[in-house]
């Protein structure tokens, strides 16, 4: 059984994310974002079939392991 997250604030509507666009910026594989989707540790909606992210649920995911995006300020 998976986690179940928040649903998203209307203001981070703006601009969902695809598990590739995901996987860039945070610096992993495709593969590794949709792993951490099923085994609820990343935040997401689900937009009929597709998976989509908001940026500051990936922050979120990224600051507790030290992540940092490509590019990105630590």
């Amino acid at each position: 059984m998976h986690k179940k997250h928040p649903k998203f604030h209307k203001s981070h509507d703006r601009h969902l994310m695809s598990v590739e666009e995901a996987a860039e910026y945070l610096g992993i594989s495709s593969r590794s974002v949709r792993r951490h989707v099923d085994n609820g540790d990343l935040e997401h909606r689900r937009v009929g079939w597709l998976i989509k992210f908001d940026t500051t649920a990936l922050d979120a995911f990224a600051a507790p392991i030290g992540g940092r995006r490509k590019g990105g300020k630590p």
